[in-house]
């Protein structure tokens, strides 16, 4: 009568403190397994990192988190909800203690929140003593964190992560009878949201040629809440203002507080209704069982349709087919998977209910996969946004397109750049906002799909027509509206798409964001600048902005407008050798700050047909460098051995590197060699540079090589070339010896 008198705010906290003076003793072992694994395993890396025993950085915007302890300290928000819940839940799956729940002077529903309320502080005391930890870690190894108030919103994250999952657990023990069904309803919950989304995306990326979905959103690689979490825990703090800092993560986190919410109300409201046979029986509640049957279903089905259909069919292979046997096996795998999770679920069924429930499966699954493959072939795949709906769009320039001047793409010999944001380096990619040039690259959108559709539709590649791929081609459409649209392709074949890309990159709004040597905004940024002759042989500082701005600026105007207006044709297959080159590079490296351009260096050709440009450089008394000098050569010879052009095959052609892979004195040597070797072999027994070529000898015929004179050099100048059509037979490489150095060039044997 006595406790039956008290309201329900005593009750209720009577109760509380009794259920944590219950578990006193396991709050006491989460405290002992957190402080051991969070703040004294970052105290140990803390201590490394003090003493110079370590170079890295700690993880997180405080930077207060370890390898090990990152790891641990995500154990303990994933797992300790399930066994706290577990604990404070058996009398909703214990027969014996069926009396005791319904005894208690308290609904059903304040208990609940007992239950809820007691959870959260047996976690939270754990985890704020392990925080607390934190602070006298960094304090005993002297220790600079970073940011120490963002430590509190760690704390928030982490208390955040604990709710979430621990409201899933609730609402599985609430829809249960047993403990075990219990933990295997809120693993399966927790993991099956990841499962159904990693298969649609991985279905879209199978058929929707380009598309790059990420349907993970709030999931995203880890179950449930976790994602909001360990996205921010592997934050370093040179990234928080590029990912927006604290702010990034908040629309995820008001994600999962409603999701939270929503999952705790209907367990309130699901515990008045609970059935009082529940308790230590197999008895479910139908709904939860039928949405983790439904979802086991699809992620199966799927996976299992796209497994055999890519088994069978191969990775080269004509569409249709593959549609045909992933639809196939979609159909069966879930039927296969829906009557297993029946079975298991109504512990036995019959052949008629076996049939029935499969037969309805597979024809389910056959829509669902044939509609997911309709929408990706016909929707996604070939679908490319009005230009005229489109603010901007940008591209990456790491493509395969053939330039002619260097082995690496689009022309990354000649620009080359990029912003540093504290330890990170990312690329800067040029951005349309012409209507012009909007329109140019939705045109190169849809050739990039009817070449793919032509491909796959035939089953074969037109070598003749398809003579190039872009090996990188990532598309963003921002569009007015405010959406977004991204596209990646790779790999795949597409000529015509190639020949417009060329010109696109010839344009003028692409040259003045992609060449930073032409763009006045990367202009503090250049602190060398020097011109070279054309065999790049000899070197003089250029007259730079501090030194004469008129004079630098003229200079560079005229170089962008010729190199804008002639015919990219020449720098694309190279038909002209350039009469000199202008190479600039970024600051040091210990002079870097954070959001700096740190990769803006490259070097820009200029051609004899450049007369503005070449009139200046003659004008400020760089005339010498304008015509080719081989007087610093010491030897030159002409050989078909392309051992030191260290030439790669792209795109059918052989492009020469632009670095010097060995030492001048291993040149030497094998030239000495090369030139003996036609008329003797080497002794293997002899010691010295003859012998380290023997097995080389063995396995290759001689070289055929000469010497070539300066004044046949002279004679050569217009034929030489950094790459040349691989089909050529008998290439011709010419190397040049100077004191230091060598450089080695492709003859054009068409000249």
């Amino acid at each position: 009568m006595t406790t039956t008198a008290f309201s329900f705010k005593q009750r209720f906290f009577r109760l509380y403190r009794s259920v944590l003076k219950q578990h006193l003793g396991l709050i006491a072992l989460l405290t002992a397994i957190t402080f051991l694994s969070f703040p004294v395993l970052s105290a140990v890396e803390m201590h490394q990192l003090v003493t110079g025993a370590a170079s890295y950085r700690m993880y997180g915007m405080a930077e207060i988190y370890g390898t090990s302890s990152m790891w641990t300290l995500t154990l303990y928000v994933l797992l300790v909800p399930f066994l706290t819940v577990a604990l404070l839940c058996q009398p909703l799956h214990n027969k014996r203690a069926a009396d005791m729940y319904h005894s208690i002077p308290l609904s059903r529903r304040g208990l609940l929140g007992v239950w809820i309320t007691a959870g959260m502080t047996i976690m939270a005391i754990p985890l704020l003593v392990g925080y607390a930890g934190i602070y006298l870690a960094a304090l005993m190894t002297r220790y600079q964190i970073n940011h120490p108030s963002l430590i509190l919103w760690d704390v928030f994250l982490c208390l955040l992560t604990l709710f979430c999952v621990m409201s899933l657990v609730t609402l599985c023990a609430v829809c249960t009878g047993t403990a075990f069904d219990c933990i295997v309803f809120s693993i399966l919950t927790m993991a099956l949201p990841t499962a159904v989304t990693s298969s649609l995306t991985s279905l879209l990326r199978e058929f929707s040629n380009g598309y790059r979905p990420n349907l993970g959103g709030i999931f995203g690689r880890f179950p449930f809440a976790v994602n909001g979490w360990f996205s921010h825990i592997n934050w370093f703090e040179g990234r928080t203002e590029a990912e927006g800092g604290v702010w990034a993560g908040v629309p995820n986190i008001l994600a999962w507080i409603v999701i939270s919410c929503i999952l705790t109300a209907v367990s309130f409201w699901y515990i008045r209704r609970r059935k009082n046979e529940m308790p230590g029986s197999l008895v479910r509640n139908r709904y939860l069982e039928s949405v983790i049957c439904l979802l086991i279903t699809l992620s199966g089905g799927l996976a299992i349709g796209m497994s055999f259909g890519n088994a069978i069919c191969g990775p080269y292979v004509l569409e249709k087919p593959q549609w045909i046997w992933t639809v196939f096996f979609t159909a069966i795998g879930g039927a296969l998977i829906f009557a297993v999770t029946q079975t298991v679920f109504k512990r036995g069924l019959s052949l008629k209910k076996l049939l029935a429930y499969g037969g309805t499966a597979m024809a389910a699954m056959a829509a669902v996969s044939a509609g997911l493959l309709f929408y990706c072939e016909v929707i996604v795949e070939d679908y490319v946004p009005d230009a005229s709906k489109v603010e901007q769009v940008s591209f990456n320039d790491d493509m395969g397109v053939y330039n002619g001047l260097s082995q690496l793409s689009a022309a990354r010999q000649y620009w080359d750049r990029s912003v540093r944001s504290g330890v990170l380096t990312e690329d800067i990619h040029p951005v349309f906002t012409s209507e012009e040039g909007i329109r140019q690259v939705c045109g190169i959108h849809s050739l990039i799909i009817d070449d793919f559709n032509q491909i796959s539709t035939k089953g074969y590649v037109d070598e003749e027509k398809y003579n190039y791929y872009l090996t990188f081609f990532d598309l963003t459409y921002h569009l007015k509206n405010g959406g977004t649209i991204q596209r990646n392709y790779d790999f795949r074949n597409c000529g015509l798409a190639a020949a417009v890309l060329e010109r696109l990159c010839a344009s003028e709004e692409y040259i003045r964001q992609a060449i930073p040597l032409f763009s006045p905004a990367y202009e503090p940024y250049i602190q060398r600048i020097s011109l070279w002759d054309g065999l790049t042989l000899r070197e003089e500082p250029l007259i730079s902005l501090k030194q004469d701005g008129e004079k630098y600026r003229r200079l560079i105007e005229a170089l962008s407008e010729e190199f804008i207006a002639m015919d990219p044709y020449v720098y694309y297959n190279e038909t002209q050798s350039p009469v000199a080159w202008i190479s600039y590079s970024y600051p040091a490296q210990e002079s870097y700050q954070p959001g700096d351009i740190v990769d803006c260096s490259g070097s820009v050709p200029i051609y004899a047909s450049f007369e503005k440009t070449v009139g200046l450089l003659e004008e400020y008394g760089y005339g010498d460098l304008l015509k080719p000098d081989f007087s610093t050569v010491e030897q030159a010879v002409l050989t078909d051995s392309s051992r030191f052009a260290s030439y790669e095959g792209v795109l059918g052609k052989h492009f020469i590197s632009f670095h010097n892979y060995y030492s001048i004195s291993e040149v030497r040597d094998w030239i000495e060699y090369a030139l003996e070797s036609r008329e003797s072999l080497p002794d293997p027994d002899k010691q010295g540079k003859q012998a380290s070529y023997t097995i080389e000898r063995e396995k290759e015929p001689a070289p055929q090589i000469e010497e070539v004179s300066q004044q046949r050099l002279l004679e050569l100048v217009p034929q030489m070339r950094f790459s040349i059509e691989a089909k050529e037979e008998n290439q011709q490489v010419l190397i040049l010896c100077t004191e230091d150095s060598y450089v080695v060039r492709f003859l054009d044997a068409s000249l």
